[in-house]
C-alpha cells in the first residue's frame, strides 16, 4: 500500500553572502505526485527563500518564506 502513495523530491540549496553580516538563500524543490492519496498524477514546484543577518557578535535575525510555484 505504501509503495503505491509515495512523493519523490528533488531540492537544491544556493547560498550567497553579502559583506560578513548577511547571507541570502534560495531553495527549490520539486516534488511528483503530490496528491497520491487522491490518485491524481500531480507535481508540485515550491521555492524557499530565506535570509538571516547578524545583529551582533553572536545574534542574528533568520526569517524564510517557501511559496508554491505550481502545482
Amino acid at each position: 500500500m505504501f509503495q503505491k502513495r509515495y512523493s519523490p523530491a528533488l531540492g537544491l540549496s544556493v547560498s550567497r553572502m553579502a559583506a560578513d553580516r548577511l547571507a541570502v538563500y534560495a531553495t527549490p524543490v520539486w516534488v511528483h505526485h503530490t496528491a497520491a492519496l487522491l490518485d491524481v498524477n500531480r507535481d508540485t514546484f515550491f521555492v524557499g527563500i530565506g535570509g538571516r543577518v547578524r545583529v551582533g557578535s553572536t545574534v542574528y535575525v533568520v526569517a524564510e518564506v517557501t511559496p508554491r510555484a505550481a502545482g
